[in-house]
């Protein structure tokens, strides 16, 4: 039996203008939804519904497709977020990025899944942590060529090349990675520090593992950054002189009640961190809140 063609559907959001954010603008995470915006979201989605095998486009012509699905996984309470809704939202941080002029954020650069994808085949040749046992040179004899070609990729990512909208790490200081921890099939959020030579891991449940587990697993990371950043011809005060980067956890990070609701968490954390506003601000009961809020901006590109 042949599968039904996609349909990719318009928003009626979609030629509207949305003004740039200047520097005397105040993006605020925890502004209310107009409540016009909800009423128009709620209707949209219930027309949508009715409608089989049908996806929304998000972010212009190179964006993302979406399904009803993705929202309803988005809008359930402590719903697990996969990396097509963490992406989904990166990219809508991104392009708030993007037309932010010179506002807090622009010191940020924000990956997606991708990264650690690729890191995770480039290290295909064993398991993350034994390959993280070898040197970079070993790596690079003991790889294949489609190693090889994941190698060409993370040093694409560093540069600046991808995924959209990103910017190259040499124009910013920091650098923020979603990274998923698939033996506990929990998020954390991986801030890259690229002045100070070292990535803080935020975790919204800190008694699910020990801190050297999560060091254990994001070593491949810490151990292969200053070697792309030196690939990429990337000049940085001290930055070379490490071979591997410190791992902190960063212990007082909000905590999630439950489980289910770590991916919404590291977007708040990606969210507020840009922003510069405390994290402290980020509360558990509000999680609906932020769920429904991302929808809304997800659809209407609302700030």
């Amino acid at each position: 039996m042949k599968r039904r063609r996609v349909v990719v559907r318009e928003t009626p959001w979609i030629c509207r203008e949305i003004p740039n954010i200047s520097e005397d603008t105040i993006v605020d995470p925890l502004k209310p939804i107009p409540h016009d915006s909800l009423l128009e979201v709620a209707k949209f989605c219930l027309e949508w519904g009715q409608e089989e095998n049908s996806h929304v486009r998000f972010c212009g012509e190179d964006g993302m497709e979406g399904s009803h699905n993705f929202f309803v996984r988005l809008l359930t309470k402590n719903g697990w977020l996969d990396d097509l809704n963490i992406d989904m939202a990166l990219l809508l941080l991104r392009e708030r990025h993007e037309r932010s002029s010179n506002w807090v954020g622009s010191d940020w650069t924000i990956l997606d899944t991708t990264f650690q994808v690729s890191v995770m085949m480039h290290n295909s040749c064993a398991t993350m942590q034994k390959c993280a046992a070898l040197d970079y040179k070993q790596m690079k004899a003991y790889m294949g060529n489609e190693d090889r070609q994941h190698s060409k990729g993370l040093l694409g990512m560093v540069k600046g090349e991808g995924p959209k909208l990103a910017k190259s790490w040499s124009s910013v200081n920091r650098v923020c990675l979603p990274f998923n921890l698939q033996r506990q099939k929990h998020w954390v959020l991986l801030v890259v520090d690229v002045k100070e030579c070292e990535i803080r891991a935020y975790d919204s449940k800190v008694d699910l593992c020990r801190t050297q587990a999560i060091q254990r697993v994001v070593q491949p990371v810490a151990k292969m950054l200053p070697r792309f950043l030196k690939e990429s011809r990337y000049i940085g005060d001290g930055l070379l002189l490490k071979t591997k980067w410190p791992v902190i956890r960063v212990m007082d990070a909000p905590q999630q009640v439950g489980g289910g609701p770590c991916g919404m968490y590291i977007l708040k954390y990606y969210e507020f961190l840009t922003l510069n506003v405390d994290l402290a601000k980020i509360s558990h009961d509000a999680m609906p809140f932020y769920r429904l809020k991302l929808a809304v901006q997800l659809l209407q590109e609302y700030w």
